[in-house]
C-alpha cells in the first residue's frame, strides 16, 4: 500500500477486500449476499445511466466499473460480455462513469445524478431521490433520498471526506459506503461488516462516543453533517 496521507487516496488489496467469504462485497468472485427482494427490485429499476441488469444471483467483471468509458451509452448500452477494457478514461480510477468520493458538497449544492453514475449503471436512482423516508419496495433503507437531496445546509467545517467533522450539505455514497470493492467484519461504524457499510472518516462518534449502524436494531449512532444520532432509527 502506498503511504498516501488521506486515507481515501489509500490503496487497499482487492483480493482480500472481495474475497466472499467477508460478510459483505460486490459480486466479482461470487453472487452477492443481499438477496432480498428489494435489492432485486432496486437492480431492476432505471436510471439516467442504466446500463447493466443484473439480478441477486448475477456474479459481475471487474470492467463493468472500471471499463471503456467510451461505451457508457444507456441508449445502446453495451453486452454484459463485451470486451470493454480500458487503458485510458476521463474518470480517476479508469471508471467507466463518474463517482464523486472524496470531495462533499458545499452547503447549497443540489442533488446531481451525474454524480453517482457508476453506481446508476446498475442500481435505480428513485430511492435516492425520494426524501419522504417512507418505506418503499426498492431499497432496505428509506432515508437514502433524504441524506443525499434534502440535507442541505447542514453541517459545517470542510468538503474533505478525510477529515473529521466535515460536511456542510447534502450526502454522498461514499459517505456510508467508504470502502466499496467489500467488506470484512468490525468495518468502521459496522461490527458486523453487512450491506457495505463503512463509514468514512469525517463522520464521527456522537456525544456517548458511539459510532455504529446497528442493521438488525435498525438504527445509527453517530454524528455526521453537524446532526447527531443517538441513536436514530428507522
Amino acid at each position: 500500500m502506498l503511504s498516501y496521507s488521506q486515507p481515501s487516496y489509500q490503496k487497499q488489496d482487492k483480493g482480500v477486500e472481495l474475497n466472499p467469504a467477508n460478510p459483505s462485497y460486490h459480486p466479482v468472485q461470487a453472487p452477492g449476499k443481499n438477496t432480498t427482494a428489494k435489492m432485486a427490485a432496486n437492480l431492476a429499476g432505471s436510471s439516467p445511466y442504466k446500463l447493466w441488469n443484473f439480478t441477486t444471483d448475477s456474479v459481475i467483471r471487474c470492467v463493468h466499473c472500471h471499463g471503456d468509458y467510451r461505451l457508457a451509452t444507456p441508449a445502446a448500452p453495451p453486452a454484459g460480455n463485451a470486451r470493454l477494457a480500458p487503458h485510458t478514461s476521463r474518470y480517476r480510477g479508469l471508471l467507466m462513469n463518474n463517482l464523486r468520493d472524496r470531495v462533499l458538497k458545499p452547503k447549497d449544492e443540489p442533488y446531481a445524478a451525474a454524480d453517482f453514475a457508476l453506481c446508476y449503471q446498475c442500481h435505480a436512482e428513485a430511492p435516492y431521490v425520494d426524501k419522504s423516508g417512507d418505506p418503499r419496495s426498492d431499497t432496505n433503507f428509506p432515508f437514502h433520498g433524504m441524506h443525499v437531496v434534502d440535507i442541505k445546509n447542514m453541517g459545517s467545517g470542510g468538503t474533505s471526506i478525510d477529515t473529521p467533522g466535515d460536511g456542510q450539505g447534502n450526502a454522498l455514497c461514499s459517505e456510508c459506503h467508504y470502502r466499496l470493492h467489500g467488506q470484512g467484519p468490525n468495518a468502521r461504524g459496522n461490527p458486523s461488516g453487512d450491506r457495505l457499510v463503512n463509514f468514512a472518516p469525517n463522520v464521527t462518534a456522537n456525544s456517548n462516543g458511539d459510532l455504529e449502524w446497528d442493521g438488525a436494531q435498525r438504527s445509527c449512532s453517530l454524528t455526521c453533517h453537524g446532526v447527531e444520532h443517538n441513536p436514530k432509527q428507522y
